[in-house]
């Protein structure tokens, strides 16, 4: 089960929509760890990045409710959707607000797409 929240995570999650520094450097760690072949987990970072396995097994050990992989990811991605939509919209001329929005409404409907078909292939 774990591969399998694993692959996809890989599949769905870049390193750059993860907004917690500390995150996005353990994220970097295990996909560059998953290319050169070596397992995808927080156990292989022990070797390679000993403080950084530090911060990583902190934040395992935390109680954390059984959840949905898909979900997280989904929640990630619709969390920078919003913040790049705000972003766009404070754009000045209307045409521009508008064009934002067309492309919040596309990318939103993207999300849907992918998730109800979610694929890790």
């Amino acid at each position: 089960k774990n591969q399998d929240e694993a692959a996809q995570v890989r599949y769905h999650l870049q390193p750059e929509e993860l907004q917690s520094p500390r995150l996005k450097q353990i994220y970097k760690e295990l996909l560059d760890m998953a290319e050169q072949g070596m397992e995808f987990s927080v156990s292989a970072l022990e070797e390679k990045n000993p403080e950084l396995y530090q911060v990583a097994i902190s934040l395992s050990v935390e109680e954390l409710p059984q959840h949905d992989v898909l979900l997280s990811i989904k929640r990630i991605k619709q969390r920078n959707l919003k913040s790049e939509f705000q972003e766009l919209s404070s754009q000045a001329t209307s045409e521009e607000r508008l064009k934002a929005r067309l492309e919040h409404r596309r990318k939103q409907k993207e999300l849907v797409d992918l998730f109800e078909n979610p694929s890790v292939t």
